[in-house]
């Protein structure tokens, strides 16, 4: 009996201490099953999100070249304008906007005659003068424009209060004057003189291919014609409104209706150079812009030439892209 209550006990002691190692395992095995668990949880949250950041970005991509290719279609289209000789459907050339209906958007574009602004190459000092002196209080417009002078002149001969390679080298420029050309509106930025502000006036005045000493009547904005001399906002809009009213057998008389201060700085000379503006805006507010200089040749084969073409992000408006190039 003795022996027999003993051997039971052992047995239940050993089936205790298999069922303790068991239950200890099975915990063992929970735990690990837990971790695994909450780990691909982990890694499945960070696959979810990165493939809604792709998603996203993807999406933003495909609507950036949507917005491209209807911002490329107004310039083209704006081209085909530029070829309208219908005076009565033609678009005007003076930066008048036009909206057109394009795949469901609004794409807004202007066509500009490079000969209605004032070519930075060939202006006179005095007209460059007047309008540095309209850009900004205080700034010294006799020296800036002589200095504008002395940059594109092939000479070393300083222009009374302009400068030249050693009136930079005195204020540590490291660089002189080019003498030469301009050869884009913005590097107008070097020249001597030059603040941020007086650059951000003028430079949306300027151009630097219709090679003119004058600015063409019938294509002239009236934000270029009311800086002229004789000129203002008022006499500017009434000149535009006479113009617009005005037929094309009419051109030579055209000039007659402005100050005799201000002829003196008209003409219609210079190649066909247009600048021509699209923009489209999506959805959801953002904005996609360019534009693009066109040179019409005159030649059957290639009747025109892009000279330059440009975008403008949403971040930078059109007009700043403008000056830029």
């Amino acid at each position: 009996m003795i022996i027999s209550a003993t051997c039971r006990r052992m047995v239940d002691s050993a089936d205790m201490s298999v069922n303790y190692h068991a239950y200890r395992q099975q915990g063992i095995a929970l735990v690990i099953v837990l971790w695994m668990v909450s780990l691909l949880s982990v890694i499945a949250a960070g696959m979810s999100y990165a493939f809604r950041q792709e998603s996203q970005l993807a999406g933003h991509y495909v609507e950036q070249a949507r917005l491209q290719a209807l911002a490329e279609a107004g310039i083209y289209y704006g081209i085909q304008q530029l070829f309208d000789d219908d005076e009565e459907s033609r678009w005007r050339r003076d930066g008048q906007q036009y909206e057109l209906s394009l795949a469901g958007r609004r794409v807004k574009v202007s066509l500009q005659d490079e000969r209605g602004k004032i070519d930075l190459n060939t202006a006179s000092a005095d007209l460059l003068e007047h309008i540095i002196g309209q850009a900004a209080a205080g700034v010294d417009a006799l020296s800036v424009s002589r200095a504008i002078i002395d940059w594109r002149d092939r000479d070393q001969d300083r222009q009374d209060g302009g400068a030249e390679d050693d009136d930079y080298q005195l204020q540590q420029y490291a660089y002189g004057a080019r003498d030469g050309a301009f050869l884009s509106i913005m590097e107008l930025q070097q020249v001597m003189g030059i603040s941020a502000a007086v650059y951000q006036d003028i430079s949306k005045l300027l151009t630097i291919y219709t090679g003119s000493k004058g600015i063409d009547p019938w294509t002239v904005s009236p934000q270029v014609l009311a800086r002229l001399p004789g000129m203002d906002e008022t006499l500017a809009a009434e000149f535009v409104e006479t113009r617009n009213q005005t037929m094309q057998q009419n051109r030579r008389v055209l000039k007659q209706v402005l100050p005799l201060e201000t002829q003196a700085y008209i003409a219609q000379s210079g190649p066909a150079v247009f600048t021509i503006t699209s923009s489209v805006q999506s959805a959801v507010g953002n904005q996609y812009g360019m534009y693009a200089v066109v040179h019409l040749t005159g030649r059957e084969d290639t009747p025109y030439s892009i000279v330059a073409l440009h975008h403008a992000s949403s971040s930078l408006t059109l007009k700043q892209a403008q000056v830029h190039e």
